[in-house]
């Protein structure tokens, strides 16, 4: 799954999440990765407004690993258009890419 958001304030949130389906069979919602609720994640962690975008960051993964246990990689990058700097810079960006294990005693 891969999305973007345009968050307040400039800031575009990109997500990329794999794994998170353990069935062979999948009939329901339940049984894969609801992508409305990494959205909704995602639009809760701009709301309020923090100083370190390193924070937003690390509690979308903390939440998108708590809705999907059985990720096996997620990349998250937040990108700020024209970020309040002395110089002229087109945009900031902070990202995780991580690996995940799989739970093997599952």
């Amino acid at each position: 799954m891969v999305f973007m958001l345009q968050a307040p304030m400039g800031y575009l949130v990109r997500t990329r999440c794999s794994g998170g389906i353990s069935r062979q069979r999948i009939t329901t919602l339940q049984d894969t990765v609801n992508y409305e609720t990494i959205l909704q994640i995602c639009q809760e962690e701009f709301t309020p407004p923090v100083d370190l975008l390193e924070d937003i960051l690390w509690r979308i993964e903390q939440r998108v690993l708590n809705l999907v246990p059985d990720a096996l990689k997620l990349q998250v990058v937040i990108r700020k258009q024209n970020p309040p700097l002395a110089a002229s810079v087109q945009a900031s960006q902070v990202c995780i890419d991580k690996t995940y294990s799989p739970d093997i005693s599952a």
